[in-house]
């Protein structure tokens, strides 16, 4: 069970780290 919930936490990071890296950016904008 703990193995498949790392494998999907895993592709859901990968997934996932373009769009937090997006969002990021967009803030430090709002920021500046």
């Amino acid at each position: 069970m703990s193995q498949i919930y790392t494998q999907v936490r895993k592709l859901a990071e990968q997934f996932i780290e373009p769009y937090a890296d997006e969002l990021d950016q967009k803030k430090r904008h709002l920021r500046n």
